[in-house]
């Protein structure tokens, strides 16, 4: 079996239309958030109780899931079940995504020898995406995993607790959330060069010539059909500036700058459009 492949980031920074785009081709089995602390029928999750968990010691189930896992995340089970069946007597090489895996990716890279697709959003894209959905966050989360604040987020342990202890508003939330978790992907790849951190808004503007650019690192098979699809289902334009107001864009923009300028250039925060996925 080839290497397996794993496609994370941050929950809203297109992990999803990414991994589908990935799993295209006939011979990927496409495995679904493992990692989500919400247990659904027909998929890996409810395995562990809390949103990115930081995972060092062996998980049976996880590497269940990676080998065993149903090729897509469907609404019937019994359809889902049947998949499954078939991935475990067919070759395939598995595609795990799963934001929630992020501070895993470390494990599962090491453990699996899975080749690590990481998707880094923009702070005020990340900010505007969990306002609209009103989408708070559990640090206690974070702040639960001792081993995680005490390496990664060890400079950020008094930021997390003020958040936890005082109020906050959703966008106050998702800069710290989008700082403490890109954080950690700079110090990925520092450790790990060969891992593939990829710009969501790169994937929207060129989605044919970058997704044909990341198929060719991955060795997955690309032909004009796939081209064609992925062109297909992305489209449109949305500015995220038509989510947040002047203020909240100079707060993200602020409180996030020592993490987002390893990863964006100033022009970035002109106002300018990104690509809406289709449904």
């Amino acid at each position: 079996m080839s290497t397996p492949l794993l496609v994370t980031g941050t929950h809203r920074s297109g992990t999803t239309w990414a991994g589908r785009m990935l799993s295209l081709p006939s011979d990927v089995g496409y495995v679904h958030e493992p990692f989500d602390p919400t247990d659904r029928p027909g998929s890996c999750s409810g395995i562990f109780s809390r949103w990115y968990e930081h995972v060092q010691e062996p998980a049976p189930d996880v590497r269940r899931c990676v080998r065993h896992s149903p090729l897509r995340d469907v609404a019937g089970i019994g359809y889902t079940l049947i998949k499954s069946v078939v991935n475990r007597w067919r070759e395939r090489r598995p595609l795990m995504k799963d934001p929630l895996a992020l501070l895993s990716a470390e494990w599962l890279h090491e453990t699996f020898d899975m080749e690590v697709v990481i998707l880094v959003r923009h702070p005020a894209a990340f900010a505007g995406s969990l306002k609209k959905g009103q989408s708070t966050f559990p640090f206690e989360d974070l702040l639960e995993q001792e081993k995680l604040m005490s390496s990664y987020l060890a400079s950020y342990r008094s930021q997390i607790e003020s958040m936890i202890e005082g109020e906050s508003t959703v966008v106050q939330q998702a800069a710290l959330l989008w700082r403490c978790l890109y954080h950690v992907v700079s110090e990925y790849r520092a450790q790990y060069p060969s891992w593939h951190i990829v710009r969501y808004e790169g994937l929207v503007a060129e989605p044919r010539r970058r997704f044909r650019a990341l198929y060719r690192q991955l060795e997955l098979p690309w032909s004009s059909k796939t081209g064609n699809t992925i062109e297909g289902r992305t489209k449109g334009k949305r500015r995220w500036q038509d989510r947040l107001t002047p203020l909240e864009i100079d707060y993200v923009r602020r409180t996030t700058r020592d993490v987002w300028r390893k990863f964006y250039e100033t022009e970035t925060w002109r106002v300018e459009s990104e690509g809406e996925l289709k449904k």
